[in-house]
This record gives structure tokens, C-alpha cells and sequence, in this order.
């Protein structure tokens, strides 16, 4: 046990005080919180003082405190003399490890492996963003390992893939696994822009019994688009179309409309040309915080100049994308031809 400075509180408002506290970083983390009848005892790390409270030393249990795989990291890269910190914050895919360049320092090779150790990681890999093709391909080096497929799980579905051919962002979850829980069933949805399967394969999954037409342009996509489908065992659902999703879905009608890229508003013509009245229209875009309230107005005066009328369903925001900038899912119904 340790003997402690400690500050005692009333039961009754104990959650506030410890609130409090913690948001101060002024308790010791290390050490048990202790009560009886009436009070609450808290080990703090230096004399405060509350009113409705008193202060005094009492024993307290120590408790470990739990490290991070970071922090083991650093510890072990610090025993043997290895300068710089691993970063917490990374991405973990499958059996690959992706650090953004901005946070990862000059490592020698023996602090790879123990990175990958720690990790069960089988490569690591330095995560540069996107290059500048307009197919969106990752700007992303192998540091360590052997590299090539890996093969991520998310919500039941398994996604396999080069990660320095094609992209795949973790920030998504939440809209890929909302796009699961979708009542799509037996519905026609054609996903413009299907990548690897990051929608497809989870509406497939969820929606027992919807028809999905998978558009995608990237020949390498395209071809991992495949595997996922039979992976997953989803060929009887899914239908992939490559090239352009502008001509690959000539005399598809949809029901539902899913456009996961940022450039969709420059695609609405073709969306539009496969719907009918009561088509529901998913589009992904960029918008500034400004806008954030007006951004829908532009697409409707866009959808009325093709000869469209469309109401507005609701948006979602997915992720921050940049200061002031977020990454918005935006639905639509279409109501009729004009």
C-alpha cells in the first residue's frame, strides 16, 4: 500500500468532484479510489482544495496501469538504444501496419521488427495519402515486411487487397456499416463507384435479397472487387461492371443509388438517367463548414437543370476531412421527371 494525499467527498457527489479531477489531471491513476459509508476517498496528486470536502493521508491499494502497444513499443526500441517514438496513432488493416508520413520517424531495421512483433503486423508501411490520378490510388511505401494482399475483416465481410494499389479508409466504418443495416431487400441498387466492395459487399450481406450492380473503373479495384465478391461468397447478389459506371449501367434501372466519390456531383446525370420516381440517391462529397447547411440547394438546382425534381431525404456527416472541411453522405429521392 501507499500513503497518499487524498481528498474526501461525499457519496452524493463524489461522480461530480472525480469529474473534476480528472479533467484537471489531478488524480493518481496508479492508486485504487477507496470509500465507507459515507465517503469517497481520493488519492490526488497534489493538495486541492473544494469546498464541501476535506483533506487528508490514507493508505491506498496500488492498481497496474494499463500501457499501450505504443508505449510497450517505445520502451523496448528505448532498452536497446533506439532513438524516436513510435506515434499512437496508426491503422491497422488485416496484417498491415500504416503509420502517415507526417508522424513516422528514421527507424533502423531492428526497430521494424519489434514494431511488427508488438503488432502481429507482416508489413509496415508508410502511408503518404493519395497521389493525383484521378482513379484515387494510394501514395503508400512498404518499410518492412514482404508486403502484397492483405486481408481485412470488418463487421463479418472480408476485404482483400494490395495496399500500394488501391485505397482503403478505416474512417468509413460507420457508413459502410450503416449501408448493411439498410432495408434494400428485393431492390435494384447500383453502386457507382464500388472499389474494393466497400458498400456492395455490406449491402449484399444485409439486405437479403437486393439485386447490386458493382460499377468500378480501376482495373486493380476491379479485380480485388471480384475476389471480395467470391470470398464472401456473394456472386449470386452481386454483379461487378467494369469501366466507366456512365456506360457500364446503360438500361439499369435503380431503386437505390449509392455514389461513394467525391467527384458524384459531376456523375448526377448518370444517376439520375437510371432512376425513376421514388430512386433514393446516396451521394458522397466535400463540403466546408459554411455550406454545411446550403451545399443540398446546389444539387437540386443541378438535378432541376437535367430535368429532374428532387427532394431532399437527409445528410449525414462521415468524418472531418481537413479543417473546416467534411466528408458528407447526402440522400435524395427523386420525385419526378420535370
Amino acid at each position: 500500500m501507499v500513503i497518499c494525499e487524498c481528498l474526501t467527498v461525499p457519496k452524493e457527489s463524489a461522480n461530480r468532484i472525480l469529474s473534476y479531477l480528472l479533467k484537471g489531471d489531478m488524480v493518481r491513476k496508479d492508486l485504487k479510489i477507496s470509500s465507507d459509508l459515507e465517503n469517497v476517498h481520493i488519492p490526488v496528486k497534489r493538495a486541492v482544495s473544494i469546498a464541501g470536502t476535506s483533506k487528508c493521508k490514507l493508505d491506498f491499494f496500488e492498481r497496474d496501469l494499463p500501457v499501450s502497444p505504443s508505449e510497450r513499443v517505445n520502451l523496448k526500441l528505448k532498452k536497446i538504444g533506439i532513438k524516436g517514438k513510435f506515434p499512437g496513432k496508426f491503422i491497422k488493416l488485416g496484417h498491415s501496419l500504416f503509420i502517415k508520413e507526417n508522424r513516422m520517424p528514421t527507424f533502423p531495421g531492428d526497430a521494424y521488427r519489434i514494431i511488427a512483433e508488438e503488432f502481429h503486423a507482416s508489413s509496415i508501411y508508410l502511408d503518404r495519402g493519395i497521389g493525383e490520378s484521378p482513379i484515387r490510388e494510394p501514395d503508400v511505401v512498404l518499410l518492412w515486411g514482404k508486403g502484397g494482399i492483405t486481408t481485412h475483416e470488418e463487421n463479418g465481410i472480408f476485404y482483400s487487397f494490395d495496399p500500394t494499389k488501391v485505397m482503403f479508409s478505416p474512417g468509413n466504418v460507420n457508413s459502410r456499416i450503416g449501408e448493411s443495416r439498410g432495408d434494400l431487400g428485393p431492390k435494384t441498387v447500383v453502386d457507382m463507384f464500388a472499389g474494393i466492395g466497400y458498400f456492395s459487399l455490406q449491402i449484399a450481406i444485409g439486405s437479403r435479397g437486393a439485386r447490386v450492380y458493382a460499377c468500378e473503373l480501376n482495373p486493380n479495384s476491379y479485380r480485388y472487387l471480384v475476389q471480395n465478391i467470391e470470398k464472401n461468397r456473394l456472386e449470386m447478389s452481386i454483379t461487378p461492371l467494369p469501366g466507366d459506371c456512365r456506360s457500364s449501367t446503360v438500361g439499369i434501372s435503380a431503386d437505390y443509388i449509392l455514389m461513394g466519390h467525391f467527384d458524384s456531383l459531376n456523375f448526377l446525370s448518370a444517376a439520375l438517367r437510371m432512376s425513376h420516381n421514388g430512386t433514393v440517391i446516396n451521394m458522397h462529397i466535400l463540403c466546408d463548414t459554411a455550406s454545411l447547411d446550403t451545399h443540398w440547394q446546389k444539387i437540386q438546382e443541378k438535378a432541376g437543370h437535367l430535368g429532374y425534381l428532387v427532394d431532399y431525404v437527409g445528410q449525414k456527416l462521415v468524418k472531418s476531412y481537413g479543417p473546416h472541411l467534411w466528408h458528407v453522405s447526402t440522400k435524395m429521392i427523386v420525385v419526378r421527371t420535370l
